[in-house]
């Protein structure tokens, strides 16, 4: 009987590590409406159709965010060697012609991170480009990590979604996205083209 309740004691243990382990918040429909809002203003102010909103780049962006808030790291490889395609197609994602993924860390409100990608010439061209039709937005916080907050951005094409009709251009003033200079934040951004 001594091994079976070591065992017992293992696997005891190991539920006391499991439930530990640090958690993250998920992004709130709230968030990820209010992205989607912003980002089809600064599409409509360039004449470009909006993007939609798809379960599956948002299921594949709230995971990948919940992975780096809880593993503490920042990159658009996962430390297990993910990748934003791979990803996108576990979560269900097929058929794709062109895929996209901002990542930044640091930013609190939509709002925030949204002004940051704006800001950073890479991000602007993932959101402004005129093949994307849909997007997905994860977000995550963990108090325990070194940004506590991390997003992802995902925007992608299927050849399932036809186009939209494009907005009618409307003359919009030029939209100026500024940042604290003192706060700390990290942003960077990945594209993959489809192979013909």
């Amino acid at each position: 009987m001594p091994i079976v309740g070591r065992l017992l004691g293992l696997l005891f243990a190991l539920a006391l590590l499991a439930t530990a382990a640090p958690s993250a918040q998920a992004a709130t429909p709230t968030e990820q409406a209010r992205l989607l809002v912003l980002v089809n203003q600064a599409r409509a102010a360039q004449g470009l159709t909006p993007v939609t909103a798809s379960t599956e780049l948002n299921a594949s962006g709230e995971a990948y965010a919940a992975y780096m808030a809880t593993a503490n790291f920042f990159s658009h490889t996962g430390l297990n060697g993910s990748t934003m395609t791979g990803r996108d197609e576990a979560a269900g994602y097929l058929g794709w012609t062109w895929l996209a993924e901002n990542i930044a860390a640091g930013q609190t409100t939509a709002d925030t991170v949204f002004t940051a990608w704006m800001n950073s010439s890479g991000h602007r061209a993932n959101i402004l480009d005129p093949r994307a039709r849909e997007m997905g937005i994860g977000h995550a916080y963990s108090a325990g990590s070194t940004y506590h907050d991390y997003w992802t951005m995902e925007l992608g094409a299927r050849t399932s979604i036809p186009a939209p009709a494009a907005p009618a251009a409307t003359p919009a003033p030029a939209t100026t996205y500024s940042l604290p200079a003192a706060h700390r934040y990290r942003v960077t951004l990945a594209y993959t083209p489809r192979s013909a």
